[in-house]
């Protein structure tokens, strides 16, 4: 069990759209940090942006409504573990997977990235809609809209330094998040090619006698 809150840039919100309902999540935020990493207690104003926004992640805690779930602690835990392995993210993987062994988009990876999409947006997962199903152009498009797709429905779960490791886009990914870099600069300046990698063990090496060496990145 655990109590906390956390950090979530706007970039991270401003990736949802206004129909999809899985931004209600977590972006119901209490507290903003401003550009001098001053907590402020406020909702940003129109046309003020906040730099992080402080919240609670409210994906896997039942009811999401304020007025259903009223006050008391039991209120605001639930039974629910949380998931090592979800179906979103094997349907993900596959669109991903297919993507990569075919190298081009097969109809029913898209199917797959769009069934995913579907029920974020409260659809019947089987049925095409206008609303919020995506095409790709070619493998590289849909790898990109794969990404932000695990993105969206996978915040908050553990993935998203895996997902940005396999398509090498770790390092891109913190310099091109401005704000963060203005309220943690070192984040990005203290990033290195080697961090992407964990370092072999060295009683590893040693138990190898030889044949197992440190990773050039690592020496």
């Amino acid at each position: 069990m655990y109590w906390t809150s956390l950090r979530a840039v706007p970039d991270l919100l401003g990736c949802y759209e206004d129909a999809d309902i899985r931004k209600g999540n977590f972006a119901q935020f209490q507290y903003v940090y401003d550009s001098s990493r001053k907590l402020v207690e406020k909702y940003p104003e129109d046309g003020e942006e906040a730099l992080i926004y402080h919240s609670f992640a409210l994906k896997f805690r039942h009811p999401l409504d304020d007025e259903k779930r009223k006050g008391g602690w039991a209120n605001w835990a639930n039974p629910i573990n949380f998931p090592i392995i979800r179906y979103a993210d094997v349907l993900l993987m596959y669109a991903e997977a297919s993507a990569r062994a075919n190298g081009s988009v097969q109809p029913d990876a898209l199917e797959a990235v769009n069934m995913v999409r579907r029920r974020g947006y409260g659809l019947d997962v089987n049925t095409a809609s206008a609303v919020c199903d995506i095409s790709a152009s070619s493998k590289e498009d849909f790898l990109a809209k794969i990404l932000l797709e695990r993105k969206l429905e996978l915040c908050f779960e553990g993935q998203r330094w895996y997902d940005l490791q396999r398509y090498d886009q770790i390092k891109e990914a913190l310099e091109s998040c401005t704000v963060m870099i203005e309220a943690y600069p070192s984040y990005a300046s203290n990033f290195q090619e080697k961090h992407k990698f964990y370092p072999i063990p060295q009683d590893v090496i040693d138990a190898s006698e030889g044949k197992i060496t440190q990773s050039e990145l690592w020496k």
